[in-house]
């Protein structure tokens, strides 16, 4: 791309970053703009690998950029030609697996996708659906001989009929499905999700679509689960500047390498262990459906980041903890340059218990869903501080300040 590498190691370092616009460091003018981008350079590298069990010896199913974009493409030109307007909403249900790309950077890329966690209730699966409005639906179909692998299906069979502006629904099958075609109670299409993309066009978009920077890109539902959903709207500038910026934060390129254990749905692995890769040439490595809720996938940790030669992963404390408790033992990590730790403040021994072990640094950081993913983080070349939230990203003030119990500002915090 001819983005000169960076070394940011303090508020200086950022302020001095800033002396260039902004908009010169963006990658692109929204998602698929950045992911077309880094096809045309990197064609013929892998995006995006599968590992669909925690055994290391599993051949993974490997996406290469040219192939991604492909599904993109059709994803999106499918939505369009069958459902979805231009700027329309379409959600997604499913967990890490190489669909739940295709799907979130499919229906970004013809309007607006809404990621839904497929453990969610039936009650709130309908409810953010509504909310959104959603018109089409790509969502998890029922496993033959799989009890909880078919819990998503069901639960989604029970309200789709209740989401009154759904046109479509596309059914990911991960077994060979015995239908591929057939009628939801409420008289709306269902299709083979793999089979019925195929055939549309993978080449390019075949509609025009003006992307307006504040335009909305995506709706994260957010604040538990109790009480109506509520959706932060993202735009598509969120998502070009808050990827430009961690690309420039955190050095990634074309060879960065993410593992993700962090379930897609949530921002964390949307950015962590997608567009963020997906914007440099990077690799992103899902790890199994399930992620780090398959206990394999925590037990085996280690050997997967010497398989992969994995650069960092995403993970909370929990994570981090439980990942101690396994014997690195043989298994070469010298490919890990960091982990990324938020969600809640880690444990100062576990921190150092981390670095030293692994030699990889442990970059505690902050952000919200409403303020796209990264507020503030450690600097990774810089001076790491236990229990700090570390450093601004670029171009985003931030300050703490004591409230009342009513909300009203009385003072800036010391710092």
């Amino acid at each position: 791309h001819g983005w000169p590498m960076t070394r940011i190691k303090s508020l200086k370092d950022i302020e001095s970053f800033e002396a260039i616009p902004a908009e010169n460091r963006w990658r692109g003018t929204c998602a698929y703009d950045m992911i077309q981008k880094s096809t045309e350079t990197f064609a013929h590298r892998p995006a995006l690998s599968y590992q669909a069990t925690s055994d290391i010896d599993e051949a993974p199913q490997v996406t290469l950029y040219s192939e991604l974009l492909t599904k993109i493409n059709q994803t999106a030109n499918c939505l369009h030609a069958s459902a979805v307007p231009v700027g329309g909403v379409t959600s997604v249900i499913l967990p890490n697996i190489p669909q739940a790309a295709f799907g979130l950077w499919g229906a970004e890329a013809l309007g607006i996708v809404g990621p839904i966690n497929p453990l969610l209730e039936s009650v709130a699966l309908r409810d953010i659906m509504q909310e959104s409005e959603a018109e089409a639906l790509i969502v998890l179909g029922p496993m033959q001989g799989n009890k909880a692998g078919s819990e998503i299906w069901e639960k989604t069979l029970a309200i789709v009929d209740e989401v009154t502006s759904l046109k479509l629904i596309l059914q990911v099958n991960l077994n060979p499905p015995e239908l591929t075609e057939f009628k939801s109670p409420g008289g709306i299409p269902v299709h083979d999700f793999d089979t019925y993309i195929r055939q549309f066009n993978g080449d390019n978009l075949d509609f025009d679509r003006e992307i307006l920077s504040d335009g909305v890109s995506a709706y994260f539902h957010t604040g538990g689960t109790t009480g109506r959903p509520k959706l932060a709207q993202h735009s598509h500038l969120n998502h070009v500047h808050l990827t430009s910026m961690m690309i420039d934060m955190l050095n990634y390129d074309e060879h960065s390498v993410a593992l993700g254990g962090l379930p897609l749905f949530h921002v964390n692995s949307f950015f962590n262990a997608g567009l963020n890769m997906f914007a440099c040439g990077g690799h992103a490595v899902l790890l199994t459906a399930a992620g780090f809720r398959d206990k394999g996938v925590v037990q085996n940790l280690w050997h997967l980041v010497e398989k992969y030669k994995a650069t960092y992963f995403a993970a909370v404390p929990t994570v981090v903890s439980a990942l101690l408790e396994h014997d690195i033992g043989d298994a070469d990590l010298s490919s890990l340059d960091f982990i990324i730790c938020g969600a809640a403040p880690i444990a100062p021994e576990i921190f150092r218990k981390f670095q030293e072990e692994t030699n990889a640094n442990v970059i505690e950081a902050y952000g919200m869903t409403e303020g796209t993913l990264f507020s503030s983080g450690n600097p990774q070349f810089g001076e790491k501080r236990i229990g700090s939230i570390g450093i601004r990203v670029p171009y985003q003030p931030m300050k703490c300040a004591v409230l009342d119990e009513n909300n009203n500002y009385i003072r800036d915090c010391k710092t």
